[in-house]
């Protein structure tokens, strides 16, 4: 299992860039996972697309920018 990072654009809103923290599987490269995810700018569930798969128990972490 890796860790990593991904920012995600909200779509309703592309100026809302937010990180999210994933634990995908070792070599699942080629593969694609989606996961939906809560905006903290504007308070809409969106969904991410994720180059890899996720590990079965997985949890986000998330925050806005400035606090990173």
């Amino acid at each position: 299992m890796k860790k990593v990072t991904h920012t995600v654009v909200c779509p309703y809103n592309k100026d809302h860039k937010f990180p999210v923290v994933l634990e995908l599987k070792d070599e699942s490269k080629g593969t694609k996972s989606s996961i939906d995810t809560f905006c903290p700018f504007c308070d809409k569930i969106v969904r991410v697309e994720i180059e890899g798969e996720l590990s079965p128990d997985t949890v986000i972490m998330r925050g806005k920018e400035e606090y990173l």
